[in-house]
This record gives C-alpha cells, sequence and structure tokens, in this order.
C-alpha cells in the first residue's frame, strides 16, 4: 500500500524485519573491468542518493564486497 493510501485511512508501517539483499559471484568475476564498473556505479553518490530516498531502504551497504562465509 502506498504511503499516501496509509496516510488517508490514518495507518502507519510498522517494520516487522528488515532483510539483506545480496549479489553472489564467483571470485573471478571480481577481477573483470564490467564488474568493477558495476560496482563504482554501487557506490557513486548518485546512486546511494536515489536508493536513500526509497522509503525502507539503505544504501548502507551498497557495492561493498564480502565473503558469503563471513555474511552467514
Amino acid at each position: 500500500m502506498s504511503r499516501q493510501l496509509r496516510s488517508g485511512f490514518g495507518l502507519d508501517f510498522v517494520p516487522l524485519a528488515t532483510e539483506d539483499y545480496l549479489l553472489a559471484c564467483h571470485k573471478r568475476s571480481l577481477k573483470e573491468p564490467k564488474f568493477d564498473d558495476f560496482l563504482q556505479a554501487l557506490r557513486s553518490a548518485s546512486f546511494q542518493e536515489a536508493v536513500q530516498r526509497l522509503p525502507g531502504y539503505s544504501p548502507s551497504q551498497c557495492g561493498c564486497v564480502i565473503e558469503l562465509a563471513s555474511f552467514l
């Protein structure tokens, strides 16, 4: 339900949980120039600002490279 529609009915949003979204790739892909360009786009101020404007989303780890084992 959109924020405008909720406010029209006097409803509020109560987050029940947070979720992390990951992009998994093979380690060798990290060395590809195209993948580096992609990571730079994710880390760019313009992309981070666009994500920040989306209700409920945070770009805090956008473009970070981590090993899956350390995340789990």
